[in-house]
């Protein structure tokens, strides 16, 4: 009876025992909140390394699309049925047979949900649009790389001058999406990368000897881009963070070419006529090129993992 008395006084004294680990629900939401705003956890080298690649498709993109339009010129200009022949053959091979394969490989799965739902009408668009931006962009290359040449000096001035070219419309968008994702730990790292990544994007222009008027007309756009840039990455680092950035650097370069022509026509209005902020050629060239740009940080892949549900 003794033993059996202070067994149960022993457990109802560990029953009424208060828990000192236990979080009430406003302590438990505070912390997820908290974990919310930090975001994924932190790996340098994983860090370092999905930068780089996010940076690097960027500013492919940004110069892809120079390339193709150059391809596309020099189609129209000596457009013949092997070009149709072309166009037509390789989309139908990219569209039904390489693509489909691919995103089977990329999804690991033979049963694709959408499949089926796509007509054969649209299926045949993509794969004309597809061909055509295709051999587009191999006339273009083969123009820059100086295929048509015969000597191998000829080509090898034409390789030359077409990465030249290529650079040009990548190093800046690769350096400022680097600043960007410097600026993670906070306003001074921000500010830090970003000096670097404006005094580069000015080093690129005197290098290449770009005129003075053109320095600054793509300073200015790239400083508001790594400002931009710097608002998203440090306050909100979450797997919908590049999918906003992409939409305001898009309407941020959007704003931008739309006041360059403002201005330029208040300039004609006031007869001021020997000075210029675009040539119809140079504004052209740069929608492409923020085109891509914008068009880049929204198709590559996102480097911030989709947190897990709570």
């Amino acid at each position: 009876m003794c033993e059996t008395g202070v067994r149960t006084l022993s457990r109802a004294a560990a029953q009424s025992k208060p828990r000192r680990y236990s979080a009430g629900p406003g302590r438990h939401s505070a912390v997820k909140c908290a974990a919310n705003r930090k975001g994924p956890a932190f790996v340098p080298a994983t860090y370092a390394i999905s930068g780089l690649a996010f940076a690097i498709w960027v500013a492919v993109c940004a110069a892809a699309p120079e390339l193709i339009w150059q391809g596309l010129l020099l189609i129209t200009h000596h457009f013949t049925l092997l070009n149709l022949y072309a166009i037509v053959l390789i989309g139908l091979i990219l569209a039904f047979f390489v693509e489909p394969l691919m995103d089977r490989i990329r999804n690991r799965r033979w049963e694709l949900e959408h499949g089926n739902n796509q007509s054969l009408i649209l299926t045949a668009a993509f794969a004309f649009a597809l061909g055509a931006a295709a051999v587009a962009l191999h006339e273009g290359l083969n123009a820059y790389l100086g295929a048509g040449e015969s000597g191998p000096d000829a080509r090898r001035e034409s390789l030359v001058q077409a990465f030249d070219v290529i650079l040009q419309w990548a190093l800046i968008p690769f350096a400022v999406t680097l600043a960007w994702f410097a600026a993670r730990p906070g306003w001074t790292a921000a500010w830090i990368a970003g000096a670097i990544a404006l005094t580069w994007s000015i080093a690129v222009g005197w290098f290449y000897e770009w005129s003075i008027r053109d320095i600054v007309m793509v300073a200015i756009p790239v400083l508001m881009a790594i400002v931009l840039g710097f608002n998203y990455v440090v306050g909100e680092w979450t797997h919908y963070t590049f999918r906003h950035l992409a939409i305001g650097t898009a309407l941020l370069f959007a704003g931008f070419m739309l006041s360059a022509v403002a201005v330029q026509g208040l300039l004609w209005l006031c007869g001021v006529r020997n000075w210029h902020i675009y040539t119809l050629t140079e504004f052209f060239e740069d929608i492409r090129f923020y085109a891509g740009w914008a068009l880049g940080i929204a198709i590559a892949p996102n480097p911030v993992p989709r947190s897990p549900a709570a």
